[in-house]
């Protein structure tokens, strides 16, 4: 009997399951970087949103509306989620303002401009994710 033992394919102890180690690392590395891009991509993307309301609140109260009244037809033109959006409108400070501070132009019904808008766009501001988090920060929130 000719017994021969193969020593060619023969693996050591404290390689197995290295190949199945390195694949869940790698997974879990590529699932995270996508988490991460997603995330940011939301952001982003709720940023320019929310910029882009702003302006159009401001825009919409030189006119004669009420942009804080009016905050469904704002969610419904910039946002994808309804009842998450918060509208404040105050006087913002013009050039004219800060040369004289006596100057103001009066357009029809909507008051003394320039006008200055802030719109907070997240589940912080229906009181949500704020009272039930302990960071002190919320990262669902978007405000200009």
């Amino acid at each position: 009997m000719n017994a021969s033992i193969d020593v060619k394919h023969r693996r050591l102890p404290s390689e197995s399951g290295q190949v199945l180690v390195e694949t869940c690392i790698g997974v879990a590395l590529l699932a995270f970087v996508w988490i991460v891009g997603m995330f940011a991509t939301y952001m982003a993307n709720n940023h320019i949103r929310t910029a882009m309301a702003a302006r159009h609140a401001a825009w919409m109260k030189g006119n004669g509306g009420d942009p804080a009244s009016d905050i469904a037809k704002i969610e419904a033109d910039f946002f994808f989620q309804k009842g998450i959006t918060e509208v404040l409108v105050g006087k913002g400070e013009g050039i004219v303002d800060l040369l004289s501070g006596e100057d103001e132009v009066t357009y029809g019904n909507a008051g003394a401009g320039p006008f200055l808008a802030t719109v907070r766009y997240g589940v912080d501001s229906a009181g949500g994710a704020s009272t039930s988090t302990n960071f002190p920060f919320d990262l669902m929130t978007t405000q200009l």
